[in-house]
């Protein structure tokens, strides 16, 4: 009996050793590693700052810095913002077979741009205008601001929405032409360090007028973007552009050159937008990559044998080239003919 407890009590002292080794280690490489301290606090002593570091840690909120960049201590300057943008096809139709909510729950985007919602505001229910987030401060739940845009000269057609935890500090509809804004496919948001357009293009099929009036949208569009860019300021836009690029960004370039989407024109203009000095992010980071794409026609079940577009873009200004930190094509999430695109970029506090 009394060898048991000798050796229970060696267990008990040998455990809080370990325990006592693991919060050392652990605290030593927080300090070393994170900018959070101000030397204010002593985790030894304040509980509350016990776990608000151990949450932090946990859930990947903090940033890790070398020696040389600690500097005095401070709180990082810095954070990696997640945008996503996403032709839903319908957002009633997205909500009620059950691809909304999911979005949020997988990716947990900072600013969720969508395209052709075709709905009007009071179509969407409070609690999906609304959509709650879980703040990562640990303050509990928010909600998404969100700011929707839908057709003037026909229901149940075109529309976009942006949802987005911070608060842009102006938001404007349309692109500033009366004639072109009927259809609502623009929403422009003004945050503090930069600006975000989301725009839905028009596709430009059918009747030839419908082409034309794609092709003035288009122009119209580059105007209204290169004076912002005039004027210094940081500007990401994204949605359906409705045209690929090149004949790396399409299935079947050959057999699509007369098609709207692929047309002469229709690139030319994507051509006249690289030539202003904007960037396709996703080329950015992967100029010859093949087979990625962010439509396909669900008719012809292209998306099962991968025969898609990339229709769908994330184009910068030069001054925000040194922040992109990267972007994915989210070609497993399903709900609609188009796939989310997700941009991660740097941005200051």
């Amino acid at each position: 009996m009394q060898l048991l407890s000798v050796r229970l009590f060696y267990l008990l002292i040998v455990s809080l050793f370990n325990v006592c080794f693991v919060l050392l280690i652990f605290f030593r490489r927080c300090s070393v590693s994170f900018q959070i301290f101000d030397g204010n606090y002593n985790v030894w002593t304040d509980p509350d700052t016990f776990f608000m570091l151990l949450y932090l840690y946990e859930n990947h909120f903090l940033e890790p810095r070398t020696k040389a960049e600690l500097g005095t201590g401070q709180a990082p300057t810095s954070y990696t913002m997640k945008l996503i943008t996403w032709n839903t096809n319908g957002l009633r139709a997205t909500i009620k077979q059950g691809y909304f909510e999911p979005l949020f729950e997988k990716y947990d985007p900072d600013i969720l741009c969508l395209q052709e919602t075709k709905a009007e505001l009071e179509q969407i229910g409070e609690e999906y205008r609304n959509h709650p987030y879980t703040n990562k401060s640990g303050s509990g739940k928010k909600n998404y601001f969100s700011f929707f845009e839908s057709s003037k000269a026909r229901k149940g057609y075109s529309g976009v929405a942006i949802y987005s935890k911070v608060k842009p500090e102006k938001v404007e509809y349309g692109i500033g032409v009366p004639e072109l804004d009927r259809e609502g496919r623009s929403i422009t948001a003004h945050y503090k360090d930069f600006i975000l357009i989301n725009c839905y293009f028009p596709n430009g099929g059918g009747a030839p007028e419908r082409l034309a009036y794609k092709l003035e949208f288009y122009d119209a569009f580059l105007v209204m973007v290169n004076e912002l860019k005039k004027k210094g300021k940081k500007i990401i836009f994204c949605g359906d552009v409705n045209v690929a690029h090149t004949e790396i960004d399409l299935a079947r370039p050959k057999e699509n050159s007369t098609h709207v989407g692929f047309l002469p024109e229709e690139r030319a203009w994507m051509d006249e937008v690289i030539a202003n000095g904007w960037t396709d992010v996703f080329r950015h980071f992967y100029p010859t990559k093949k087979d990625a794409y962010t439509y396909w026609d669900q008719y012809s079940h292209a998306r099962e044998r991968n025969v898609g577009w990339r229709i769908d873009y994330f184009f910068v200004s030069p001054n925000l080239l040194t922040s992109l930190k990267g972007t994915k094509i989210l070609s497993d999430y399903y709900g609609s003919d188009h796939c989310p695109l997700e941009l991660d970029i740097k941005m200051d506090k």
